[in-house]
Order: C-alpha cells, then structure tokens, then sequence
C-alpha cells in the first residue's frame, strides 16, 4: 500500500515482549493505573462511536490497525450488526492473543487477524481505528494519511495522538532524555505529534475533524492507581477550559470523516 511506512523491526519485538502482560489492560479485576485507564477509556469510546445507529452502512468493513490482543476488535464485532471486522499487527505474539480472544467471542459478522503492517491489503474500509499506534511511527502523519486513502466515501478514521504540548509530558520526554544519556535502556520512543498539523494533512485527504476528546489528566507516573481514581475528576475540571486540556491531558482521541 502506498504512503504508509513499515513498521520498525524493533517494534515487533517490543509488543512481542509485551504480549503475557497486555491483556491485563483490560482485566477490571487488575488494580487501575492511569495507564490502563487511558486505555479501557479509548477502547470504550472506540466502539460506542462507531456503533451508534447511522454512524456505518449495513455489513460495514472495519480495520484495526495495530489491534495488539484484540480487544477492540472484538468489541467492535460484537457490537456492530454485521460488521465485516480484520485486525492487523506487526507482533505475532500479540496475535496469539487476539485469536485466543477471538475464540470466546459472538461475532454479529465476520472477525479475523492477519500478522503484518497492512501494505497487501484491498479495498476500502467503512472504519479504520488506530488507538495507540501512530506514535509509535517514524512518521505518524505519513502514517495517518495513508490510512486515510483507504477510507470509503463517509468513513471514520479514529485515532489516538500524544498530545506535544502537554507540561506531563514535556516532563517525562525530559526525565526518559536524562536517562538515556545515563546508559538507561529504553524502549521504542513514543512519539508526540501536534493534532493541528495532522488535521491540516489529513484535510488535503479529504478528512474533517469531527470530534476531539482530551484523555490521561494526572501527573504523568501512570503506573499509580490513585491517579486512575482521581482521573475523571481531573477530566471534569480541565475539561471545561481548552487551556488546561492542553497542558495538562497527554493523549487526544480524535475522529476525522472522509468526505
């Protein structure tokens, strides 16, 4: 598929580590961190955006690009009347996971996997969904709108971008720098990536931006539960001013619609 760069080597091993753990994200019995907060809250506004009655055409054709173990996918399938749902991703060992879960899943449609970064695949999709994954990229905005040419006419891009001007996350990209120059090992860097320029790309795509949503408000540790519980509160009060989104939310979820 043209305009949209492989994935790194070093990605796949990354998530392939990563694989025993992930599906804990998701697990309510597992104590919340902000970390998995994020998640089960991108998740969770993932599927009830696209299953909204009107929002896809009958027997819709739904990618998840960079599925990891399949949550969303599944959801996504079980949630939407005849969904036509394919996940991809470049970790095989996160795809043993999404099988597993696909196993135990009730489908409206049809639900499959395939290992891979998604250059060999055909035709237009109703939804393509990318939570997590654009920041990962040597370019998210090459990343993002080669996605967006595989868009049908009215179809949802939805997405999750690290937020480049958040004070948290300035400050952690400052602390992870220090580190490495210590001799820290590191893994892949994530990338934050300013909204407003993707936006103005993916509008020469054809895309529009039609809803923005402001997650992960904390101070950044992300692994402490305390934060996950005080989260919504935070989202509450610097959800009222676009300011304080900014500064202080270090992920946006976005939609964009193809014209």
């Amino acid at each position: 598929m043209s305009g949209i760069p492989s994935p790194s080597t070093a990605i796949r091993r990354q998530f392939d580590a990563r694989a025993a753990s992930y599906e804990t994200i998701y697990d309510k019995n597992v104590a919340r961190s902000l970390w998995h907060h994020e998640k089960r809250r991108r998740a969770r506004w993932t599927v009830r955006w696209l299953a909204r009655p009107g929002r896809l055409p009958d027997n819709p054709r739904i990618l998840d690009v960079g599925c990891g173990d399949g949550f969303v996918t599944c959801q996504l399938a079980e949630s939407i009347d005849g969904a036509i749902v394919q996940g991809i991703d470049v970790s095989p060992r996160m795809l043993e996971r999404a099988r597993k879960r696909a196993a135990l899943a009730l489908p409206t449609g049809s639900l499959g996997f395939a290992v891979g970064d998604g250059q060999n695949l055909l035709g237009r999709w109703d939804a393509i969904v990318t939570l997590g994954v654009a920041g990962y990229q040597e370019d998210p905005l090459s990343f993002l709108t080669g996605w967006a040419e595989r868009l049908a006419p009215r179809g949802w891009l939805i997405a999750t971008l690290g937020n480049p001007y958040s004070l948290l996350r300035i400050m952690r990209a400052t602390g992870r720098r220090l580190r490495e120059r210590m001799g820290a090992e590191g893994g892949v860097p994530f990338r934050a990536c300013s909204s407003r320029q993707v936006c103005r790309q993916l509008e020469e795509h054809g895309c529009s931006l039609v809803e923005r949503r402001y997650l992960s408000f904390g101070l950044g540790v992300g692994e402490s539960s305390w934060e996950a519980r005080w989260s919504h509160h935070w989202e509450n009060v610097a959800g009222r001013s676009r300011a304080a989104s900014i500064l202080w939310a270090q992920t946006e979820w976005l939609v964009w619609q193809k014209k």
